[in-house]
This record gives structure tokens, C-alpha cells and sequence, in this order.
């Protein structure tokens, strides 16, 4: 598993097994329908834990 802490309470995933799993976290958290993104092709994951923000690459 590929995370590192790049700013305080920032995770970040860059492994592409590890990505698809990440990324679906913070869609289910809100509701988000499946399917609704496409994250076969997603190269990185952030999430800041204490701000709630989120990106996909």
C-alpha cells in the first residue's frame, strides 16, 4: 500500500489497487451513486481528514 503524509493529515494513494479503493470511500460518505465516475483510470487519491478535502487524479 502506497500512502504517504505529504502536509499534516493529508493521505495520499498513488497505488492503482489502492486508488480504486480509496476513491470510493469518500463517494459512499456522501451519498454519491455508483458509477456515477468513472475510476478505472485514476492515478492518485488525497484526502485531508480534518478539512474534508478530497481529490482524484
Amino acid at each position: 500500500m502506497s500512502l504517504s503524509h505529504q502536509r499534516e493529515n493529508d493521505e495520499i494513494c498513488s497505488d492503482p489497487l489502492t486508488c480504486m479503493q480509496k476513491s470510493l470511500e469518500p463517494l459512499k460518505e456522501i451519498n454519491t451513486p455508483r458509477g456515477l465516475l468513472s475510476l478505472e483510470e485514476i492515478a492518485e487519491v488525497g484526502r485531508n481528514h480534518d478539512s474534508g478535502f478530497v481529490w482524484l487524479k
